[in-house]
Parts: structure tokens; sequence; C-alpha cells
């Protein structure tokens, strides 16, 4: 099995290139979707009221509230990967060796933070995907309603771009032309079964 782990700045399409690889036949393991899936468990709901008693609104977490509180203080972020980190990952391990065991060509994982993670050193292939800031800050306004500051508040937590893209074996420039995108994961696909 090859294993794939994506790189990428926020609003950078990292989801819509793991797509791409999924339409290619790629198994792609989403942390952001099992993360949803988690905070809609009563378990997750309540260690997280425990810690952030207004970020749980009825029976629902205002993740809205919940961001604005952990990306303004480092601490509360630590706290919050803390309840959400040991239980995604466990579901990431049990997905991946499913895949291992079914045969899976190529597995790829959509992470947001897999730079430095356990996840990085099961990667055979790393892509970086690039973006223009523009290009990220209009996507992140127009589909999450993210002005440029609260963005750049996030990023403040995460590796620098140029340090993410020195690690990648591939980048892909994904602006706006989706046809060029889908190109470019082609072109990558070929050569990684090729040398695989």
């Amino acid at each position: 099995m090859i294993t794939i782990g994506l790189y990428s700045d926020i609003g950078s399409g990292k989801s819509f290139v793991a797509e791409l690889f999924r339409n290619f036949g790629a198994f792609v393991i989403n942390a952001d979707r099992e993360v949803a899936k988690l905070l809609s468990t009563e378990d997750i709901k309540q260690e997280i009221q425990q810690h952030f008693p207004d970020a749980v609104k009825g029976s629902k977490i205002d993740k809205g509230y919940l961001a604005r509180k952990v990306f303004a203080d480092k601490t509360k972020l630590i706290e919050l990967e803390d309840i959400i980190h040991p239980p995604v990952k466990k579901i990431i391990w049990q997905k991946y060796r499913e895949a291992a065991n079914d045969s899976t060509e190529i597995l790829v994982l959509d992470i947001p933070l897999l730079y430095d993670s356990e996840f990085e050193d099961i990667c055979d292939v790393k892509i970086f995907i690039d973006t223009t800031d523009d290009v990220r800050f209009e996507r992140l306004y127009k589909n999450r309603g993210l002005c440029k500051d609260e963005v750049l508040k996030r990023e403040k937590f995460q590796p620098a771009h140029d340090l993410k893209k020195q690690k990648a074996d591939f980048v892909i420039t994904n602006s706006d032309d989706k046809l060029h995108t889908e190109e470019q994961v082609k072109q990558i696909l070929t050569i990684i079964r090729k040398n695989s």
C-alpha cells in the first residue's frame, strides 16, 4: 500500500484534491469528517462542556465560539486538542489498518496537521497543495465566513508555509482552474504507480 500525505495551508483546497484522488481510486481518510462525527457524540460534547461551558448550546457545539476561544489562546487550543486528538487518532489508525488489510493500492491522508505528526512518518509520498493567499482568503470568506484576520490567527499556531512545502515530494498548484488541478493529480498518480 502506498500512503500519500497531503499538506496545505488553510483554504488551499486540500479536501478537494483528496476527493480527486478518491475519484481516481484512492482510499481517503478525511480527519475533518471524523472530527465532525466525534463532535456530535455525547461523550465529546460533555467533555467540551466541562472545559468550555459556553461552547455547547442546547445539544450542539457552537464551533464558531469554540474557534474564537482556542485561536486566541494557545493553552485553550492545547486543551481542546487533548480532548479531540486521542479519539480521532484512534479512528485514523483503525481506518489505516483496515485499508492495509483490504489490499488498498493507494491511501490518502487528508489530515490538517499532518506536519510533524505521528502520521507523517507512515507517508511514502508527501504532497503540498499550494494556493495564493488572495485565493485562499477569498475562498475562506466565501465558504466559511472567515475574514483575513481570523485566518491569520489560526495560522499562527501552524507550521510556516515554506516548511510544509519543503517537505513535499510533489507540489500541486490549486488556484481556480480545477481541470489543471485534476491533471496534476493524474500525473502524480501515474508517477507513483510507475515507481511502486
